[in-house]
This record gives C-alpha cells, sequence and structure tokens, in this order.
C-alpha cells in the first residue's frame, strides 16, 4: 500500500513536471521553483530504484517511464538556473550558473547519464537486466557531483 502511494505521487509530480512552469506561479520566487524541479527529479530516480529491485513488481512497466521523465526533467536544469543571479538569498558565488563553464559540463553529463538510463530501462523490460545498475549509479553521480560542487558554497 505505502508502494502504491509513492508511486501515485510520484506519478503525479511526473504530470506537473510536463506542465508549463514559470517561476511566477510560485509566487515569483526562482529558488521554490528550483526545489520543486529538484523534487521531481529525485522522486522519480527514487521511483526507478524502487521498481528496478523487483521486476516482478505490479508497476515495474513504468520504469521506463519513469526514466524517460527523469531525462525529460533533467532537460529543464540549463533553463531552471538562468544566466545571471537571482534569487532572495545566498551570495552571488553560491549559485551554480557563476561557474558556467563547470556548470554546462555537469548538465551535459546528466543528459548523457539519462539518456544512457533510458536505454538501460528498455532493455531490462526486455529481461535484460545488466545494464540498468550501473545506468542509474551513473544519474545518481551525476546528481551528487553537482550537488557536492554547488551545495558546498554557502553564502557567508
Amino acid at each position: 500500500m505505502k508502494t502504491t502511494k509513492m508511486l501515485m505521487l510520484t506519478f503525479l509530480l511526473s504530470v506537473y513536471s510536463v506542465m508549463p512552469a514559470t517561476a511566477s506561479e510560485f509566487g515569483n520566487d526562482l529558488q521554490e521553483y528550483q526545489s520543486a524541479v529538484m523534487s521531481v527529479l529525485r522522486l522519480h530516480l527514487k521511483a526507478i530504484e524502487m521498481l528496478s529491485a523487483n521486476q516482478n513488481h505490479q508497476y515495474a512497466e513504468n520504469l521506463l517511464r519513469h526514466a524517460n521523465a527523469l531525462r525529460s526533467s533533467a532537460q529543464l536544469l540549463d533553463h531552471v538556473y538562468p544566466d545571471t543571479p537571482q534569487g532572495k538569498s545566498g551570495s552571488v558565488e553560491s549559485k551554480p550558473w557563476q561557474d558556467q563553464k563547470t556548470f554546462t559540463s555537469l548538465v551535459e553529463g546528466s543528459f548523457l547519464a539519462t539518456k544512457e538510463l533510458v536505454s538501460a530501462s528498455e532493455q531490462w523490460l526486455k529481461g535484460n537486466q545488466e545494464r540498468l545498475p550501473s545506468a542509474i549509479k551513473k544519474v545518481r553521480e551525476s546528481c551528487d557531483s553537482c550537488h557536492r560542487i554547488f551545495r558546498t558554497k554557502q553564502p557567508e
């Protein structure tokens, strides 16, 4: 029952993620919007990890849907973080877009990792489970590497 509720929540967030969203829908609070996008990404990855743990799960066929939604949502990353600093709190140094070269490289890494995840998910549904664990790991590492770099820079 708990798994069903989590999957339903993840599905609803997935639907929400494809709806047009702007910072103004969140009361012009850019940080809240950024947080919402990150939550969508995190929940899709969590659903993928849950479903991949049991290929006989009643919602196993949704794994590919979550992988595609994660890939699609990851394409928001370079749009969620603008070229110039905005937001209400934090120093300029704490903003990912201030190091555009590193940020762009990390975003491109996430695109490649999610593309590989979609491919591995397709194979997983066909019974080939070999690639999926490493594809999930690459996505997680892609997320962690960006967060490690940009979340450690705290506002002064």
